[in-house]
């Protein structure tokens, strides 16, 4: 059977998640107790997913130039996303810090990075018809 590859495009950043017993208040200085790193972003969290299901999904979005760009490149090969669409742009990969508090409400801060105009990063040499079957 032939793979069927699913273009992905939309957001790829790196998800800081901050774990808190409270929220701050305005001046205050907190301690997370736990701290994880993560792919996020809509089109790298569909691309995983995707992937779990054995399908062969095709990341198109940005990254920066920088190490999160890096680790994320990294992260995506072991979860078998083609990362052959994503653009390597000069400048910082988009952030999502997360603070989840311990009854699983959350606040988030984005940084959209180089995704911030993601049009510059879509490029095809190819017709799209000639990448993907969906």
């Amino acid at each position: 059977m032939k793979p069927i590859f699913i273009g992905v495009i939309g957001n790829c950043y790196f998800d800081e998640i901050y774990r808190v017993n409270k929220f701050p208040e305005p001046d205050d200085k907190i301690t997370a107790f736990d701290m994880q790193v993560s792919l996020g972003g809509s089109a790298t969290n569909v691309s995983a997913g995707l992937a779990k299901l054995q399908l062969y999904p095709r990341l198109i979005s940005a990254i920066g130039n920088d190490t999160a760009g890096e680790n994320i490149l990294t992260e995506l090969k072991s979860r078998k996303i083609d990362a052959s669409y994503l653009s390597k742009m000069s400048g910082q990969t988009g952030r999502t810090i997360i603070l989840l508090e311990n009854n699983k409400t959350s606040t988030k801060i984005g940084y959209p990075g180089v995704c911030s105009d993601l049009k510059k990063a879509l490029k095809f040499t190819k017709s799209v018809d000639e990448i993907f079957d969906i």
